[in-house]
């Protein structure tokens, strides 16, 4: 380990043989004027040997003076330095060749603070994000857990097997979309997908339309396209396609009955622009920031209707933030309710 050098103890020390110096040399004028005033040189012997005991004894007395005043001038020195309180750095009256050590300090100290402040709230946040997992997988386990138990028992009539049987699955689809849900902001909060690759935004999209064409088909709704070709984006071709698929979905899930969905898709300049709109019932502007919030719900009760792990919209926040982009909710101009997401991405040259 090294051995760090003292400053109080450099101080005395360099004190002391100053004080010392000063001293001695004070002496030595007082002696050689003092010799110098003599007018016989036969008393030179007697005044030799006085001298002598004089010296021996200021000198004593000369020691125990330059400790003393050492001592309290270092003090003195080193009191604005021992006096400091780190716990506000800048607030401390010392020396100004310290300032910038203090400001070191103070800009490190708030950084450790923001740190630590950020893991704190990384971990409430993991811990109600667990907490949440827990609570939205314990319904379809216990769904899934009575059913059987009802089945095993043969409480269940033999008509309604296939129908309970339905029922567990549909549960167990939960359980996994859940679960899916859940690895894919995993890999999203580790930025484990790469991002540096050639997304054909344009196909996507309409590869996303055909996949939820059947869905929107089934609420009697209609998917518009309006998707310009050969747009392209740097990202991850999994979670871009995941990104607009959640969107997709969210918005037919909350679309009326026989309402549209409209996509569009655009360049301008360098901006790549995705809308995504419903005629639903649209999203309260004081709610807006909220529904990117892991498991929130805007209508808890309508959000049981329509399924879904509230955690949708979370995934397109963090996809669109993973490729530089932002996202923003509007109302929808082309219906008197309704909602339009529109994320923003940088286009590729």
């Amino acid at each position: 380990m090294k051995k760090h050098r003292s400053l109080y103890s450099l101080l005395f020390f360099s004190i002391f043989i100053f004080v010392a110096i000063v001293a001695i040399a004070v002496t030595l004028v007082v002696s050689y004027l003092s010799y110098a005033a003599l007018d016989d040189a036969s008393t030179l012997p007697y005044f030799l040997l006085a001298s002598s005991t004089q010296l021996a004894s200021f000198a004593f007395v000369l020691l125990l003076v330059t400790l003393v005043v050492s001592r309290v001038l270092t003090d003195i020195i080193t009191k604005p330095l021992r006096d400091i309180n780190l716990s506000h750095p800048l607030n401390n009256d010392t020396y100004e060749e310290v300032q910038p050590l203090l400001k070191r300090v103070n800009d490190q100290r708030k950084m450790l603070e923001e740190q630590n402040k950020l893991l704190e709230d990384t971990n409430k946040m993991r811990r109600n994000f667990t907490g949440n997992v827990s609570h939205e997988m314990k319904t379809p386990l216990q769904v899934i857990g009575g059913y059987a138990e009802l089945m095993e028992n043969d409480m269940v009539p033999p008509e309604d097997i296939k129908k309970t049987a339905t029922l567990i699955r549909k549960e167990a689809e939960t359980m996994r979309d859940l679960i899916d849900d859940v690895l894919t902001l995993s890999k999203l909060d580790e930025n484990a997908e790469d991002t540096s690759s050639i997304v054909d935004l344009s196909q996507v999209t309409k590869r996303v339309a055909i996949r939820l064409s059947h869905k929107a088909e089934k609420r009697d709704q209609e998917i518009v396209l309006n998707v310009k070709d050969d747009i392209k984006i740097k990202g991850g071709t999994s979670l871009t396609e995941q990104m607009i698929y959640n969107l997709v979905d969210n918005a037919i899930k909350y679309n009326k009955q026989g309402g549209k969905v409209t996509i569009e898709l655009i360049k301008k300049a360098s901006v790549v622009k995705l809308s995504v709109s419903d005629e639903g019932p649209g999203i309260p502007i004081s709610q807006r920031d909220r529904v990117f919030e892991r498991f929130y719900r805007v209508d808890e009760s309508r959000s049981r209707e329509t399924g879904g792990t509230g955690l949708g919209l979370a995934i397109v926040k963090h996809s669109v933030e993973n490729i530089s982009g932002r996202i923003e909710i509007k109302d929808n101009p082309a219906s008197p309710t309704g909602a339009k997401f529109v994320v923003k991405i940088p286009a590729l040259d």
